[in-house]
């Protein structure tokens, strides 16, 4: 498996004074994403509202519940 080639990268210091930094990309296949760089301290400002976990092979979110911002 492969990515597609990226087009367009940003790194945002500080995503809106939350304490945490991300990536947003946009690939030439048309997918659009952002990529957020957090520790197990801050991870609740990470994400606001539902989500779907993916992976988490420590059970870090098993049961938790993101805030709306």
């Amino acid at each position: 498996m492969s990515w597609s080639e990226p087009t367009e990268t940003e790194d945002v210091w500080d995503f809106e004074g939350l304490g945490f930094d991300m990536t947003t990309f946009a690939l030439a296949d048309g997918v659009y994403g952002e990529v957020a760089y957090g520790t197990t301290a801050n991870f609740l400002t990470l994400h606001g509202g539902p989500h779907e976990v993916l992976v988490d092979k420590t059970g870090l979110l098993e049961g938790v519940t993101f805030p709306l911002l």
